[in-house]
């Protein structure tokens, strides 16, 4: 059975990445003590995307998901190269005067892991795509439950290494803020956010490697239960952060029982279609468009 479709979907994402669930938490602040309502609702792109609010640069770009991670061997060892090569990289210029602390070293790896694992992505979707990510500090680095340790302050540093022309890893357009007159003689602000994509080097290793959305997936560090304030009117609900319960560990525990659930169900997507699932049905179903039946749901499905 050949790894990749004919005809890829318009999202470009896997037919894990379509079903894999988050559970939306909204609290009511009419309450005296706040409520805790749990609905589960599918997401596209896996599990919710961390998204910086600033303008993208062009329809077809899309924001970094910064949760990606290599799944198969293939894809964990180019991500050991790519990371390897950086170090060397910074050693033979002198870039760094000490080893990294061993938290450090973490985050170094893992932003890297996440950024060259999104770029195999998004050339896997769209192979002239691109990510729309920010390099400002003033959206970075700051703490919450929801937020990938590639979101650090270090990002930048590290795109700039990826993208020198010894390393060609990825490409980037860099971003910036202008302004511009409109109708009346009013000037206004206009924001373009910097963009990355896959760059020779990387689009050698993604072909020689015939790496495919299977080969990649997202961190189980991702918070799958979300808080949200009430919603305002034509606004969405502000992601709040909150402290652990019992409820909320057993959200998090059943719906990672889902997910796994998703992950071992051998699903694949072939042809565009307009036809939707409802997935709460299919759970509970045999799967009818598997190419083999889906293994046992977990029982208190």
């Amino acid at each position: 059975m050949p790894r990749r479709s004919s005809s890829i979907p318009v999202t470009g994402t896997s037919a894990i990445d379509c079903l894999s669930e988050t559970m939306d938490i909204s609290r009511s602040d009419s309450a005296s003590t706040g409520t805790f309502c749990p609905t589960v609702c599918p997401t596209v792109g896996s599990q919710p995307l961390w998204v910086i609010t600033e303008q993208l640069s062009s329809p077809k770009d899309r924001s970094f998901q910064s949760f990606r991670v290599p799944r198969s061997d293939t894809a964990k060892s180019v991500v050991a190269g790519v990371v390897n090569q950086i170090q060397n990289y910074e050693k033979h210029f002198g870039l760094r005067k000490r080893a990294r602390r061993k938290v450090d070293q973490e985050i170094f790896a893992a932003t890297i892991a996440a950024v060259i694992c999104d770029a195999i992505h998004r050339f896997c979707e769209d192979p002239d795509g691109k990510i729309a990510v920010t390099r400002s500090h003033t959206l970075l680095g700051h703490k919450s439950r929801y937020r990938s340790p590639a979101l650090e302050t270090t990002l930048p540093k590290l795109l700039d290494r990826l993208r020198a022309p010894e390393m060609d890893f990825i490409k980037m357009d860099m971003g910036g803020r202008s302004e511009e007159m409109i109708e009346g003689g009013i000037m206004r602000t206009v924001g373009k956010q910097t963009t990355i994509q896959a760059a020779p080097a990387l689009i050698r290793r993604i072909n020689d490697n015939n790496l495919w959305f299977s080969d990649l997936d997202t961190s189980e560090t991702e918070e799958i239960i979300i808080l949200k304030a009430e919603k305002a009117r034509g606004e969405a609900g502000e992601w709040l952060d909150y402290e652990d319960t019992q409820d909320t560990l057993r959200y998090r525990s059943d719906l990672r029982s889902v997910n796994e659930w998703l992950t071992q169900a051998d699903i694949e997507f072939y042809e565009q279609s307009d036809a939707t699932v409802e997935c709460s049905a299919w759970l509970q179903s045999p799967a009818p468009s598997c190419r083999r039946a889906a293994p046992q749901a977990p029982q208190w499905l």
